[in-house]
Formats: C-alpha cells, structure tokens, sequence
C-alpha cells in the first residue's frame, strides 16, 4: 500500500508537467537512481491492473526511456538540469587538496590572505607588552623599619620609636610611651589588615624590649652606662637600628640588620654567616658577646629571610593601586654660567616610586663617577619626588653633554639635553613672520567675501529686470475698443 501511494504521487508530479531532478549516486556519476527505479516501479504497478490517466501514461513512458538511456558519467542530457556543487576535497590532503587550493577564487584568495596579516598584527601586539617590560627597569619593594631612641628622654627624644615603611610609605609607627602601634596610610585601615595589624602590634612590642635591652648592652661596653637604668644617666646617647628585606622581581631576598650608635655605625648582622660584622674597634665587645647567643642569631635569619618577605607581600596586596602605581618623571635642563665654568643640571620632578637612575652623556658615552655631582632624593609635599644632578662643563661644549633618567615608569630610557635659547633678532623675525602671514590670509578672506556678495548682488539684479519681460510676454495686451477690426456684438433690435 506505501509502494503504491509513493508511485501515486510520481505519477501526479509527472502530470502536472514538472522535470524531475536526478540524484547522482555516491561516487559523483549520473546514473539510475532511487527516481529511476520509482519510475520503473510505476510502469510495474500499471502493468498490474493499476489505471492512470492517458496523458499520466505518456509521461511514465517517456520517463521509462529517459531512465533506460542509461547516460555517460559526466555526459550532461539536453534538458537537463546543471550539476550541483563539487563534493568537498577530502580533508586528507593530497592531490584532490592541491587541486582545491588551485581553484580558489581571488577573493578567497585576498581573504585568506587578510586573515594570516590580522593574525601576524594581532600576535605582534601581544608582544608589545612583554618587549615594553624588558626595557622598563625591574621593580623592586622593600620592607623597612626605623628604630631609634635616647637614653635621657628628657632631651624631647623618646626611650624608643619605631616607624616602618614599605618602599617609601610611612605605614605605622610605635612608641614606647603609648606601647600601641599607630595605622600611618588608609590602605591598612581597612578590616582586611586586622589580622596583619595584630601581629604587627605584637613583633613591635617584643622589639621595643629587645632595643632597650641592646641599648644597655651597647652603653655598658662603651663604659657608657654610670647608673642601673636608662634614663638617669647624666649623659644622653643615641641608638638607631635599621632592620627589614628587599624582594625583587624574581622574587629573590636580601635582609639587612644594622646599628648605629651615637651616629656612627656599629654593627651588623650577616644572615649567611650567622655573624655579627663590627663597624668601629668599640663595637667589639658587643659582637662577641651576641655571637655567642646562636638561637637569637638564628631568630634574626628566619626573619630576614621567611617572615619578613611574607609580611611584605601580604602589605602590598593590602596596598594595592597605591604601592605599585608608577608616576614616570618630568625631566628639564638648566643653564648657569659663573665666571668661567658653565653648571648643567638636570631635573627629575614629580615621580614614584623614588628609585631613578640618572646620569651624564658625553657624545652619548657615559662619563665616570667622580664627574658627576649626585643628589638625594627628595620628597615632594604630594607623594611624588624629585631629585637632580649637576655637571661642569667647558663654555660652548654644552650641546655635547646629555642626561639619561631611568625610571619603572618609563618603557624607555628618557634622554634630555641643553637647547640654547634664540636670539632676539630671530624672536622678532619670527613674529613678525607670523603676523605678515596672518594678515595676508585674512585679507584674501574678506576679499573673497567681497566678491562673492558682489556676485550675488549682479545676479539678483539681473534677474530682477528680465522677469517683467518673461511676464509680458507671457500674457499679451488685450484689443481696445478703438481697433477697427474689433467688432462688438450687440443682441439683435
């Protein structure tokens, strides 16, 4: 019953007079396919007793002969419909491949094409951030904290204070008056850092014992202490310790643990060696006795090289966006003539962080040290700093000298050099240039407004007197009453 309903339904499209589409068989060829054998099919359902119109019939015979003909591969029928796209090439590759990529139209050609140079750009651009990183020198952070006391308070100096940095910025600061540490900078306020800011707290009050500690023991070697407590003595002296770590960007370490007393350094402690390195003769005495202690030595190691790099990262990650900004230098040069020598100075305002490397060409060689007078870094009153250098040089050499800054905040080092200011002659040519040109541009400005209102005015003139023209003689004068050949009509008697 499906057979026939199927040869029902070829039999009405052959009908109605439409050309069936032949179905190519898998290898590409035109041959008998399922069409042809419905049509056979037909012809044996006819045969059977089924009955079809006459016309019906026509068509199924001249069908039969069509799928009897039995075409050449390839061999295209008058009347046929054009074959359909070519099976795509195999994704092997070989042969069919090459010969897919040897028909390709120009156009895909082009676009094939556009798209290898956007990706070429696209990876260039990629690269532009990594070749900028290895230009800009390596960013360093540093964890530091300043301690520093007097023996007689009552001179205005403290028994002990403490302040710590990272990098540049003031965090905390302690004193052993109020034995509680004070948040110095807004990022370690929030309440992200309570847990940072309570062992803070208590490293800082161990410290403010130990100081007072050492700075017995340092007095008493000096033959310094006369009494049994700090702060009685009859004479005031002095100790400062600094202590803390530098992480750099491989994230290698370096710990420093130094003491200065009365001004002048005094000891420091060698994590490697788990020794102490004297400054002066004096400090001696102290060195030896602290060697002796290898647990507190150890102590010192473990901070400087496990807890002091943890507690700076932990303090850069509270302060991030304020820590790791970069504010890339204003560098200018200045002139200034004595009597015999002229002094380039060279001028680095306004940046953070505040190491910067800045030094002296000479025909674009680097002079020596001892040339150069360096100077410290200086804090400006809004977070950024400024620092300069000076160089001597011989009058008339100055367009051969150069300063080269370099700074985490520049992709590149940043050369400037000395421009010699213009005479006044060529100021006053100049202006005086300037001036002539303007005035020539906007007197051909108003000349050509001139002219063109000029212009319109002639024409609208013009225009004027020939449109009464156009209207007369568009609409003739009527005949009077006194033309001889006008005859009136007037109604009969």
């Amino acid at each position: 019953m499906g057979l026939f309903r199927s040869d029902k339904v070829q039999s009405t499209f052959l009908h109605q007079g439409r050309r069936p589409l032949r179905t190519d068989t898998s290898q590409g060829q035109r041959g008998p396919g399922r069409f042809h054998q419905q049509v056979l099919g037909i012809e044996e359902s006819s045969s059977s007793g089924v009955s079809f119109p006459p016309t019906a019939r026509k068509r199924i015979a001249l069908a039969r002969k069509f799928c009897l003909a039995s075409p050449q591969p390839g061999r295209r029928l008058q009347g046929d419909l054009p074959a359909g796209p070519a099976p795509p090439p195999h994704a092997g590759g070989g042969s069919s491949g090459r010969a897919a990529a040897a028909e390709m139209s120009p156009g895909a050609r082009r676009a094939r094409l556009l798209l290898l140079l956007l990706l070429l750009l696209l990876f260039l651009l990629l690269q532009l951030p990594t070749v900028a990183a290895q230009r800009r020198p390596p960013r360093s952070h540093s964890l530091r904290y300043l301690f520093m006391g007097a023996s007689v308070p009552d001179l205005g100096l403290p028994l002990f204070e403490a302040r710590g940095y990272v990098d540049d910025q003031l965090f905390v600061s302690y004193s052993h008056e109020s034995r509680r540490a004070e948040p110095r900078a807004q990022w370690v306020r929030t309440g992200a850092a309570s847990q940072l800011w309570l062992q803070l707290s208590q490293s800082l009050k161990g410290w403010d014992h130990m100081f007072i500690v050492d700075f017995w023991t340092i007095m008493d070697n000096h033959n310094h202490s006369k009494v049994t407590k700090l702060g009685v003595s009859s004479e005031s002296h002095t100790l400062q310790v600094i202590l803390g770590c530098e992480v750099e960007e491989d994230n290698s370490t370096t710990g420093f643990w130094k003491y200065g007393y009365d001004g002048q350094n005094h000891l420091e402690f060698c994590p490697e060696t788990l020794d102490w390195r004297a400054a002066e003769p004096k400090a001696q005495a102290t060195k030896l006795e602290w060697e002796v202690n290898k647990i507190r030595a150890k102590q010192n190691r473990a901070y400087l090289q496990r807890d002091c790099p943890e507690q700076l990262r932990q303090l850069l990650e509270l302060g991030r966006g304020v820590l790791d900004r970069q504010v890339p230098p204003l560098v200018k040069m200045t002139h200034h003539v004595t009597s015999a020598v002229t002094t380039l100075r060279c001028q680095a305002l306004s940046f953070y962080p505040q190491n910067i490397t800045m030094k002296w060409l000479k025909d674009r060689q680097p002079l020596d040290a001892e040339d150069v007078e360096p100077k410290d870094v200086l804090p400006n009153g809004d977070g950024t700093y400024q620092r300069w250098v000076a160089l001597a040089v011989a009058p008339g050499e100055e367009q051969r000298y150069t300063c080269q800054v370099e700074h985490p905040g520049l992709d590149q080092p940043l050369t400037a050099s000395w421009e010699a200011p213009m005479s006044g002659t060529l100021v006053v040519g100049i202006i005086s240039g300037i001036a002539v040109c303007i005035i020539v541009l906007f007197t051909g400005i108003l000349f050509r407004i001139l002219r063109k209102r000029q212009a319109s005015n002639e024409e609208n003139e013009a225009r004027s007197v020939s449109q009464p023209a156009r209207a007369r003689g568009r609409f003739p004068a009527h005949q009077s009453d006194s033309d001889p050949s006008h005859t009136p009509l007037h109604p009969d008697g």
